[in-house]
C-alpha cells in the first residue's frame, strides 16, 4: 500500500538498509501524524462588483429624468451589488490520512464508463427527463479540475447515447415553441469550432482538441461557428429574444445576429467601449442592468459551452431556474456541454453532446432552415465610410426623430485620419484616430488611454470597431452609440 503525504515535514527518512526497513520506518511517521492532520479548506470569498462610469455617475445618475437608458441609480447598483452570489474557492492545504486502503484504478474501459452522479438521477437528464434513460458515457476522461480557482467539477467529458440525445433535442424544441422570453446564454465553448481555444478543456485528450479545427491566423479573423448561425436562424424565427455572450469575438455579429440583442456582458474585441474585462475587473453599468432586467424577465435559458464556475452572469441562469422548480413560473434552464457543472441538478434538460451537433438536430426539429455562411468582410475602397447617425453629439445618445431626418443627423466619418469620442465605458472621454481597416474591413481606431485616473501617463491602445456597427448606428439600433465625432 503507498500513501501521498501532501503536508510538509521537517522530519526527513533517514536512508535504511534494506527495503522491508524503509516501509516500516515509513509506516511509523505514519501512525505518528494520523493523528494531528487534518483536513483544512480556506474559503475565499470574492464579492463581485459593478463598473459604473464617471460620465455617467454626474450626467445620468444626478437627473431626475432618464429617459432612453438602461442605467441603474446609484443606490440600485449599490443595492444589487451586495446581494450578489459570491464566488466561493477552496483552498485544501493539509490532507488527512486514514486506515482505509487506497481505491485502486478502475480497469473498466473507458467507452464503458458512465457518468457517476452525486445526488439525483437528474443531474445526468434534467428534472423533464426519463429516470429510464441511459447515462451519458465517458468518452474523456480527465481527473483535473476544469477550471482550477473556482466553483468546478472535474475535466471528465460524456456523451449522451444517440437516441438519448434525440430525445433530450425533442424536448427542448417543445420548450422553444411554449417559450415567451427565451434567452441563450453562451461561453467559450461555442466558439471552439472556429478555432479559438476554450479554457475549461484542459485533458490532453480532450475530445475538443482532439478535432483538427482549422486556426485562424488570429482570433480576430476567426469564423462563426454552426451554432452561431443556428442562434440567429432562432432569432430570425422569433425564438431567440435575447443573448447573453461571455466571449468577446464577436462571432454572433459575423453570423448576422444584431448587435441591438446581444449583451457582450465580459467585454467585446470589436467595440473600444467596451474592453474585455480582466477576472478581477468590474461589469459596465449599463450592460450589468441590462442582464438584470432579462434575469427577472426570461422564462427559458439555453446554456451553451460555458462551466458556469460562479461567474456574475451565471444567475441568468441559476434565477429562471430556480423559479422553474420552485413554482413553474418558467420553463427552466437548459445545459448544452460535455463536461458536468456545478448547476446540473438545477436544469430542467441536461444535454452531453458537441454544440454544432444539437443545434443541427433542433433546427430539424423547429424544421428551420439550415443557416447559410456569409461570404467573408472585406475591406472595400469603394466605401466611403461617412454616416449620419441620430445620436447626440455630445453624449451619444439616441435622438428621437425620424430616420430619415437628415438635417438632426450627426455625420460619423471613420475614414483614415478621422478622430473620434467614447461615449461610455472605462476610458470615456478618451479621444482616437482611425488608421485604417484590418483584412476583415473591421475599423482600426488608436486610442491614448489613463492607466491610472490620478496619473497623467496616457498609453497607446489600438481598438477595433466591428464594421457591423455602421448599420446598427444609422438605424438609431442602440440607445447609446459608443463613439461620436471627436
Amino acid at each position: 500500500m503507498t500513501h501521498n503525504i501532501r503536508a510538509n515535514t521537517s522530519q526527513k527518512v533517514p536512508e535504511v538498509q534494506g527495503f522491508q526497513d524503509k516501509n516500516n520506518l515509513f509506516a511509523q511517521q505514519i501512525k505518528a501524524r494520523r493523528s494531528s492532520l487534518n483536513k483544512v479548506e480556506t474559503v475565499v470569498t470574492h464579492l463581485p462588483t459593478v463598473m459604473v462610469d464617471a460620465e455617467d455617475k454626474s450626467s445620468i445618475f444626478k437627473t431626475k429624468s432618464r429617459q432612453n437608458t438602461n442605467f441603474l441609480s446609484s443606490d440600485e447598483l449599490s443595492r444589487t451589488k451586495n446581494c450578489l452570489k459570491p464566488t466561493v474557492t477552496k483552498v485544501t492545504t493539509a490532507c488527512a490520512f486514514t486506515n482505509e486502503p487506497e481505491t485502486p484504478r478502475s480497469e473498466t474501459p473507458r467507452e464503458l464508463k458512465r457518468l457517476q452522479v452525486e445526488n439525483i438521477w437528474q443531474e445526468a437528464h434534467g428534472h423533464l427527463g426519463k429516470k429510464h434513460w441511459e447515462y451519458p458515457r465517458m468518452i474523456t476522461e480527465c481527473d483535473a479540475d476544469a477550471r482550477p480557482g473556482y466553483s468546478t467539477r472535474k475535466a471528465h467529458e460524456y456523451m449522451d447515447e444517440d437516441s438519448v440525445l434525440l430525445e433530450k433535442v425533442k424536448c427542448l424544441a417543445t420548450m422553444i415553441r411554449k417559450s415567451k422570453k427565451f434567452l441563450v446564454y453562451t461561453g467559450a465553448g461555442i466558439s471552439t469550432s472556429s478555432g479559438i481555444d476554450d479554457y475549461a478543456s484542459v485533458a490532453t485528450e480532450s475530445t475538443i482538441k482532439k478535432k483538427a479545427f482549422a486556426k485562424p491566423r488570429s482570433p480576430l479573423l476567426a469564423a462563426p461557428t454552426f451554432a452561431h448561425y443556428a442562434v440567429t436562424s432562432l432569432h430570425n424565427a422569433g425564438y431567440v429574444k435575447r443573448w447573453v455572450q461571455q466571449n468577446h469575438d464577436g462571432l454572433p455579429q459575423k453570423a448576422g445576429y444584431p448587435q441591438e440583442k446581444l449583451n457582450e456582458i465580459h467585454g467585446a474585441w470589436f467595440d473600444p467601449s467596451n474592453p474585455v474585462v480582466p477576472m478581477s475587473g468590474s461589469l459596465r453599468s449599463d450592460l450589468f442592468s441590462d442582464m438584470l432586467e432579462w434575469e427577472k424577465k426570461c422564462d427559458l435559458v439555453l446554456s451553451m459551452g460555458t462551466s458556469m464556475c460562479g461567474m456574475n452572469s451565471d444567475r441568468v441562469f441559476t434565477t429562471c431556474s430556480k423559479k422553474a422548480l420552485r413554482n413553474g413560473n418558467s420553463l427552466g434552464g437548459v445545459i448544452v456541454n460535455l463536461q458536468c457543472t456545478q448547476f446540473d441538478h438545477l436544469s430542467a434538460l441536461r444535454i452531453f453532446a458537441p454544440i454544432d451537433t444539437v443545434m443541427k438536430l433542433l433546427l430539424e426539429q423547429l424544421k428551420l432552415q439550415i443557416p447559410k455562411r456569409r461570404e467573408g468582410l472585406t475591406s472595400s475602397a469603394s466605401v466611403q465610410d461617412y454616416f449620419y447617425i441620430p445620436y447626440n453629439r455630445q453624449s451619444g445618445e439616441k435622438l428621437s426623430i425620424s430616420l430619415s431626418d437628415q438635417q438632426q443627423k450627426i455625420g460619423l466619418d471613420l475614414r483614415k485620419g478621422a478622430r473620434v469620442r467614447l461615449t461610455c465605458g472605462p476610458y470615456a472621454g478618451d479621444v482616437g484616430e482611425v488608421v485604417g481597416k484590418n483584412r476583415d474591413g473591421h475599423y482600426k481606431i488608436r486610442f491614448l488611454h489613463k492607466l491610472k485616473p490620478n496619473k497623467p501617463l496616457r498609453m497607446p491602445f489600438e481598438r477595433l470597431l466591428g464594421r457591423w456597427w455602421a448599420e446598427t448606428l444609422c438605424n438609431g439600433a442602440v440607445s447609446r452609440s459608443p463613439i461620436v465625432p471627436a
